[in-house]
C-alpha cells in the first residue's frame, strides 16, 4: 500500500512539473515575440538609414542653392554692366564656369542621392508594415494566451493541491527513501511489468516481487535501487 501511495506521490508530482513548463512556456509566449522584436530592431534600422539619406539630400540641395545664387550673382555682375574692368570680369568669367561645371556634378550627385532617399523611404515602408502586420497578429494571439495562463495557473493550484494532499499521508521514513531514491533516478517508483522491473528492465526474483505485492513494507530493485510498486 506504501508503494502505491509513492507512485500516486510521484505522479502528483510529474503533474506540477508538467504544468509548471507549459505555464513558463504560455508566459514566455506572452512576454515577446521574437520575430516582432526582430521587425521592429529592422523596422529602426530603414528609419535611421531613410534619416541619414534624407539629411545628405537636404544638406547637398542647400550647397546647389548656395552655388545658383553665386552663380546668379556673377552673371549678374557680367552681363549688368556694374563691372567694366577687363580683368575683372575675365576673373568673374572664369570663376562662373568652374561653378558651373561644378555645378552640374552637385547636381547629379543630388539626383543620386534622392534616388537613394526614395529607395531608403520604400524599404522604410515595407519594414514598418511588416511591423504592423506581426503586431496585428500578436494582439489576435494576446487573448487566447491569456485564457490559456489563467487555465493552466487554476490547474497547477489543484495539483499542487493534490500533491501536497498525499504527501502528508507518507511516513516520513518512506518519505525520505522516496527522495533518496529520486535524487538519482526518476521515475523513483515503478511498477513490476510481466516480472520485470518497470525502471531498468530486468527481471526481478520471485520473491521480490511477492513481497512488492503482499509484503508490510517498501521492495527495491536489487539491480536499479528503484522502489516497486505491485
Amino acid at each position: 500500500m506504501s508503494a502505491a501511495l509513492l507512485l500516486q506521490l510521484q505522479r502528483a508530482e510529474d503533474r506540477v512539473t508538467t504544468l509548471q513548463g507549459e505555464m513558463a512556456s504560455v508566459e514566455e509566449q506572452i512576454a515577446g515575440d521574437p520575430l516582432l522584436e526582430q521587425a521592429r530592431i529592422e523596422a529602426q534600422r530603414r528609419l535611421d538609414e531613410q534619416t541619414e539619406a534624407d539629411g545628405a539630400v537636404n544638406d547637398l540641395d542647400r550647397e546647389v542653392t548656395s552655388m545658383r545664387a553665386r552663380a546668379r550673382s556673377l552673371e549678374k555682375q557680367l552681363y549688368g554692366g556694374s563691372v567694366r574692368n577687363p580683368q575683372d570680369l575675365l576673373t568673374m568669367q572664369r570663376e562662373l564656369d568652374v561653378l558651373v561645371r561644378q555645378l552640374g556634378e552637385v547636381e547629379d550627385r543630388e539626383l543620386q542621392l534622392m534616388e537613394q532617399a526614395e529607395e531608403a523611404s520604400s524599404l522604410t515602408r515595407s519594414a514598418a508594415e511588416q511591423v504592423a502586420t506581426l503586431e496585428k497578429h500578436r494582439a489576435e494571439e494576446a487573448a487566447p494566451l491569456a485564457k490559456r495562463l489563467e487555465s493552466v495557473g487554476a490547474a497547477l493550484v489543484e495539483a499542487q493541491k493534490a500533491r501536497e494532499e498525499i504527501h502528508a499521508r507518507v511516513p516520513a521514513n518512506e518519505l525520505r527513501l522516496y527522495e533518496r531514491v529520486g535524487a538519482r533516478r526518476h521515475p523513483a517508483v515503478v511498477q513490476i511489468v510481466d516480472g520485470a522491473c518497470g525502471g531498468c528492465r530486468l527481471p526481478l526474483g520471485l520473491n521480490e516481487v511477492r513481497n512488492a505485492r503482499v509484503g508490510p513494507g517498501l521492495v527495491q530493485c536489487a539491480n536499479c535501487d528503484r522502489i516497486l510498486a505491485p
